[in-house]
């Protein structure tokens, strides 16, 4: 976490600290961009159509170190292909390590929604996907933004914040070819923000122009190596270089209407305010802590735990 900035041998310039570490002026790490990957589905015409963006959240048991791997998207994304799909089937299309992508058929029932909150916008699959097979990496989910993150990294608005997700108009031919969108945090979720289909709803309100198809995809915030609050200068203790902040729900928009202009009617079309809205990443993290997951990895740390243990030297256990 943050901590006031004294280090003699710096002096009191901030570039100074940024010159001795320079592998913290990465913007976008590889991991970002490797984490997501595409929704799909078969319209009812039999065509392909991209739906929007998921990624991958990993958890790490420390006790064994065994990996849990979840796919995560906004769970608007799943209802548009629960309707307008011919299979109710979600489609998800993974780069392979070898090149190329794959395409994993997965019923709409697999996925799971906030055990409580139905006014949560996210959806869980367990999944883990194969290192080996598949060219992905996964949000380990230390890196979440909660409120012990914001109070000790001072993480508020002005904040860098970046977007990776699908760009519906260059998806890749041969492989995902997710973009990176940039902003700033706007508003923290101080009050809730009511959205269409789900009510009043925790989010950030980011400055970026959250686009189609970019519905849930990861938001990171860019941890500040060096930071000035309230004209006290300070230096984050942690190692992560970037924070994951949430998922993309959507973003703010004029409703479209007709203008004359020199006795011409302009085209109706719907204006993108800039500001996108953003589920707060804890709220996915909760999502995957209920009750059905984690059974399922208290299930395989006990076998893991019983494949160790010791074995009594009798021959006939029967008493």
């Amino acid at each position: 976490m943050l901590k006031p900035y004294t280090d003699p041998r710096i002096g009191n310039a901030p570039r100074h600290y940024l010159a001795r570490e320079p592998e913290r002026l990465m913007l976008v790490p590889e991991p970002v961009r490797k984490c997501v990957l595409f929704v799909l589905y078969n319209d009812k015409d039999g065509k392909k159509q991209v739906a929007g963006t998921a990624f991958m959240v990993g958890i790490k048991d420390k006790e064994f170190g065994l990996a849990f791997g979840y796919c995560v998207t906004a769970l608007h994304v799943l209802a548009k292909i629960y309707r307008d799909s011919a299979d109710k089937n979600i489609i998800l299309r993974v780069n392979l390590k070898d090149g190329g992508f794959e395409e994993r058929v997965i019923p709409y029932d697999e996925w799971q929604k906030h055990p409580k909150d139905v006014s949560v916008d996210v959806a869980v699959l367990d999944w883990f996907p194969s290192p080996v097979k598949y060219d992905i990496a996964l949000i380990v989910i230390e890196s979440a933004v909660d409120q012990t993150v914001i109070e000790g990294e001072k993480i508020g608005a002005g904040d860098e914040v970046f977007i990776t997700g699908l760009f519906v108009n260059h998806t890749g031919k041969n492989r995902n070819l997710p973009i990176v969108r940039t902003g700033n945090i706007a508003m923290m979720p101080e009050e809730k923000i009511h959205v269409g289909g789900f009510g009043d709803i925790d989010a950030y309100l980011i400055e970026a122009r959250s686009i189609g198809g970019l519905s849930g995809s990861p938001v990171f915030v860019q941890k500040a190596p060096v930071k000035v609050v309230d004209k006290e200068l300070y230096v984050s203790q942690v190692d992560h270089i970037y924070f994951w902040l949430g998922l993309i729900h959507g973003h703010f928009q004029v409703e479209p209407k007709k203008e004359v202009v020199n006795d011409l009617a302009a085209e109706e079309a719907q204006i993108n305010m800039g500001i996108a809205i953003v589920v707060p990443a804890i709220k996915v993290i909760e999502t995957i802590n209920q009750p059905l997951f984690k059974e399922r990895r208290d299930e395989r740390i006990q076998q893991e735990r019983d494949r160790y243990a010791p074995t009594p030297d009798t021959g006939d256990m029967s008493i």
